[in-house]
């Protein structure tokens, strides 16, 4: 599998790139070298938990969680599937950002072969 770093243009200050009117912290993709239209984009964000609800606003209601857990906060990641693509919103775990930071995958790579899962 191959991969693409778009962070030097991150690095930038004078550029700020944002997604839904938030700042990116980090931007990483993965292609299948065999398949080119298959891709796995990463990206996170310095946002607080509280304000993952927002996605919801954007792609619906997620498919993985009940509409009272939703509703009460109970969930550790929301997960769409949009024209055969999946959309995995959750904490980041990435050491340099803070416990705030949030990390959106969006693919439409099976996981299993994403991760190498067998």
């Amino acid at each position: 599998m191959g991969a693409i770093k778009f962070n030097k243009g991150l690095k930038d200050k004078e550029i700020k790139y944002t997604i839904f009117g938030k700042a990116i912290d980090l931007l990483f993709a993965f292609y299948d070298e065999k398949e080119s239209d298959k891709y796995a984009i990463y990206i996170i964000l310095g946002i607080p938990r509280k304000e993952i609800k927002m996605f919801s606003q954007i792609w619906g209601h997620p498919g993985n969680v009940p509409s009272e857990d939703f509703a009460s906060g109970d969930f550790t990641s929301q997960i769409w599937n949009i024209n055969g693509a999946d959309i995995i919103v959750g904490r980041s775990f990435v050491y340099k950002f803070s416990a705030q930071s949030q990390l959106i995958q969006i693919s439409n790579i099976k996981l299993q072969i994403l991760y190498g899962i067998e």
